[in-house]
């Protein structure tokens, strides 16, 4: 890419998709997150470091055009994938009670989510 291009947007999993396996207070809380929970940014936070290394790699001149496409497809590889998890993982399981009736059926929703194509 050239230095003028935009930081490319991770994907991530609706919240929608994963509406059916939330209670629905979970589910508001996710969709305007509260910069105060940790849990409830991180997939904001994944796409603000995204975006950092992105413009950092941006502004370094390139040892050669091939390397530097190599890294950054590698980079941007990584951060979706960890883009992806923490968008379908964190908000199944945070919140979890320390019940232990709690952590089965908080475990029983992830496990039907996991299923979901």
């Amino acid at each position: 890419g050239v230095s003028g291009d935009a930081v490319p947007r991770l994907r991530m999993w609706p919240y929608e998709k994963l509406s059916p396996f939330m209670d629905k207070d979970k589910y508001h809380q996710m969709r305007t997150p509260d910069p105060q929970k940790p849990t409830e940014m991180m997939c904001t936070w994944t796409q603000d470091t995204w975006g950092h290394m992105w413009n950092t790699l941006h502004k370094a001149p390139p040892p050669d055009v091939d390397s530097r496409k190599r890294l950054e497809g590698s980079l941007q590889s990584y951060f979706q994938s960890a883009a992806l998890s923490l968008s379908h993982d964190v908000p199944l399981v945070s919140g979890v009670a320390y019940s232990s009736m709690g952590q089965y059926r908080k475990m029983r929703q992830h496990k039907a989510a996991c299923r979901v194509p």
